[in-house]
């Protein structure tokens, strides 16, 4: 609230940016709404990708839902991309409890896997983040002869990382 006071109404101005500088280097969950609003109401990508970077240090579920957020949303593919690339640094670590956020997370991943031009990204959020419910979807795209070979590589690696017994049941049946 303090962040938001501090701009009046208009969103796409200096102070903005310095406020998200702010809220950058704070790392505080009380940040979170402000960068949320900022993601869904700013025009500005570079001043989004700064909200991004700065959810990315800021370990709570709620950030998380933002991240997951821009994926679900309207937008660019690079800020999508960037998205899906925080998701999967955080998914394992930070962010790896998410509870009732857990659905949100899930469905961000999903439409990623179904963006071709983001499928490489998701698929790698989700290896990283050991998201164990996505192992059929994965176990398709490692079998599927039809698929680019980019997105077929990927899906094995995730379903490595994975570590699930059908996961393991698929890497065995693709080097037989």
């Amino acid at each position: 609230e303090f962040l938001a006071g501090l701009l009046g109404p208009t969103h796409d101005n200096p102070k903005l940016a310095a406020a998200v500088e702010l809220a950058w280097e704070l790392h505080e969950p009380a940040c979170v709404p402000f960068l949320g609003e900022v993601l869904s109401t700013s025009e500005d990508d570079a001043l989004k990708r700064r909200c991004l970077e700065a959810l990315r240090n800021i370990p709570t579920p709620e950030a998380a839902v933002q991240v997951a957020g821009v994926v679900a949303e309207g937008g660019n593919l690079p800020l999508k991309r960037l998205a899906l690339d925080v998701l999967a640094y955080n998914l394992g670590g930070a962010w790896k409890e998410l509870g009732e956020h857990e659905a949100t997370i899930q469905r961000g991943l999903s439409l990623g896997l179904q963006t071709p031009e983001l499928t490489a990204a998701a698929i790698h959020a989700i290896g990283r983040g050991r998201r164990a419910s996505f192992t059929p979807a994965l176990n398709s795209i490692a079998e599927n002869e039809g698929l680019e070979a980019e997105h077929r590589v990927a899906a094995v690696r995730a379903l490595g990382e994975l570590k699930a017994a059908r996961a393991l049941r698929t890497l065995t049946e693709l080097v037989d």
